[in-house]
């Protein structure tokens, strides 16, 4: 053999030993060492995962006591019966039809380890004050629970409407260590009362009555020649002066822990809040009127709310959203259960002796 191929031969076997000792130290070692670092990073996630939820634990658990403190109980029979007298409670203080015009039946949901759904499918009609009522009663209701599938429809041949809702609550299965809740009666967690502030705020969906039938507008009758006018006659020394100025308008009639306000607007946008006693348009609020009335102008509209103003021995309205050069005289009949024209007159000046005035001649405040 040559010198030349002993070289190379002796070349070729040292490369082979070469290649063949980097795959071995590949398989053995870098392999596995790559392996283990992605392994150790995914186990460095894992804990501070499990460190970020141990740290909330505290607060999760008296999240879920809480939650189960207003379960009805953890007895399938029981809470499926507590479900029906609650809801039954709830129709009945709604003022919403008979039993023949109500009925339920119960469901189960979803089944979990943790916990089990139970609830009841409701049918009911009545007037839509009373829908509304129910509607919200269910939503000041303590209980846990969900109320979905709400389906509203009208039945024009009554004037009712017909509510469908679906209600569930949670039967929850209790941590290892905790409490098991025990069965609790509908009336040991009270809900929501008819006579609450937030309930008036409903009110608007019973004024704006989507539901009614439409109603043709009757023709404008034809305007009447108008008199000749002549010189006008001198105004009394005690005549109340009427309200002409438009600038002003009553753009809120809200009310706070159960005192009215008299939100007044200027067209600067400039706005002022007046209550009971203050005076306002050559006049003295008396109070604020929250019946469900037919507007003045479209009967068949109904106005919520208006401030009543005394100008002398006379009362004048003026409906929510109009200026009060659009105040009109009350008659008698008309006025509010209380409110006579014989009472007695009411101060000139608003309790703490602050004179508040807006109207014909007056500027209100910013």
């Amino acid at each position: 053999m040559r010198a030349r191929e002993k070289i190379f031969g002796i070349g070729a076997g040292a490369l082979a030993v070469v290649v063949l000792a980097f795959m071995v130290v590949q398989k053995l070692l870098v392999q596995p060492a790559g392996a283990l670092d992605v392994q150790a990073g995914q186990l460095r996630k894992d804990i501070s995962r499990l460190a970020a939820d141990n740290a909330r634990k505290d607060a999760l658990s008296a999240k879920l006591e809480e939650f189960t403190d207003r379960t009805f109980g953890d007895d399938e029979a029981a809470v499926s019966e507590q479900v029906r007298a609650r809801l039954v409670d709830l129709v009945e203080r709604s003022g919403l039809g008979g039993r023949e015009f109500f009925s339920m039946q119960p469901f189960e949901g979803l089944r979990k380890k943790e916990y089990r759904e139970i609830g009841r499918t409701v049918s009911a009609r009545g007037k839509l004050n009373h829908v509304v009522n129910f509607l919200y009663l269910l939503y000041a209701d303590p209980h846990l629970h969900r109320v979905d599938n709400v389906r509203i429809s009208p039945l024009l041949q009554t004037g009712e409407v017909s509510v469908q809702l679906r209600y569930s609550t949670l039967i929850v299965e209790p941590m290892r260590g905790g409490k098991t809740p025990a069965t609790r009666s509908v009336n040991d967690l009270p809900g929501g009362r008819l006579d609450d502030e937030w309930r008036k705020l409903y009110d608007a969906i019973t004024a704006r009555d989507l539901f009614r039938p439409y109603i043709k507008r009757r023709p404008e009758p034809a305007p009447s020649p108008e008199p000749v006018a002549g010189p006008a006659p001198p105004r009394r020394r005690d005549e109340p002066r009427r309200p002409s100025n438009s600038r002003y308008r009553v753009v809120s009639l809200s009310s706070w822990a159960g005192n009215p306000e008299v939100v007044v607007e200027e067209e600067s946008d400039r706005r002022r809040v007046y209550k009971t006693g203050d005076s306002l348009a050559g006049g003295q609020i008396v109070m604020v009127d929250y019946r469900m009335l037919p507007s003045p102008e479209k009967p068949e509209i109904l106005s919520p709310s208006r401030v009543i103003v005394r100008i002398g021995p006379e009362y004048w309205a003026v409906e929510v959203g109009r200026t009060l050069g659009e105040k009109r005289l009350l008659k008698v009949d008309e006025l509010p259960a209380g409110l006579h024209s014989e009472g007695k007159p009411l101060p000139a000046t608003a309790p703490g002796g602050q004179e508040a005035s807006a109207g014909e001649g007056e500027q209100t405040g910013g």
